[in-house]
C-alpha cells in the first residue's frame, strides 16, 4: 500500500499521506464488518424470489405451474440449505467481533484505572 501510495498519490506527502492511507482502510474495514457478506445477501434475495414464486405458482391449478411449483420448491429448498451454514458462521464471526470490541473496551479502562493509581 506505502508503494502505491507513493506512485499514485503524488500530490501529498508523509505524515498527511500515511494518514489518508490508514483512515481509507479503517473505513473499508468498517463498512465491512457493519455490512453482510455478498453471498449471504445474494442467496437471501433468491430465497424470497423463491418464497413469491412458490406462493404465487400454488394459486395456480394449470399443468405447467404445478410442474414449475415443484422446481421452485426443490430450488428453494437447495437455497436454504446453502444460505444455514453461511448465517451460522456469520452469526459466530460477529458474535466473536463483539466479544473482542468489548474486550478490548475493558482492557483500555483498566489501563486508565493502572494509570489513575499509578498517579496518586
Amino acid at each position: 500500500a506505502a508503494q502505491l501510495s507513493d506512485r499514485y498519490i503524488t500530490t501529498r506527502f508523509l505524515p498527511d499521506k500515511a494518514v489518508d492511507l490508514l483512515d481509507e482502510a479503517c473505513s473499508m474495514i468498517r463498512v465491512q464488518l457493519s455490512s453482510r457478506p455478498e453471498a449471504i445477501d445474494r442467496l437471501e434475495r433468491k430465497r424470497h424470489e423463491l418464497e413469491v414464486e412458490v406462493k404465487a405458482l400454488s394459486k395456480e391449478a394449470d399443468k405447467g405451474s404445478k410442474s414449475r411449483l415443484q422446481e421452485a420448491q426443490k430450488e428453494l429448498a437447495a437455497t436454504k440449505e446453502e444460505l444455514a451454514p453461511l448465517l451460522v458462521r456469520y452469526e459466530e464471526e460477529r458474535g466473536i467481533i463483539e466479544e473482542l470490541k468489548s474486550t478490548k473496551q475493558r482492557l483500555e479502562e483498566l489501563k486508565r484505572k493502572l494509570q489513575g493509581m499509578e498517579a496518586r
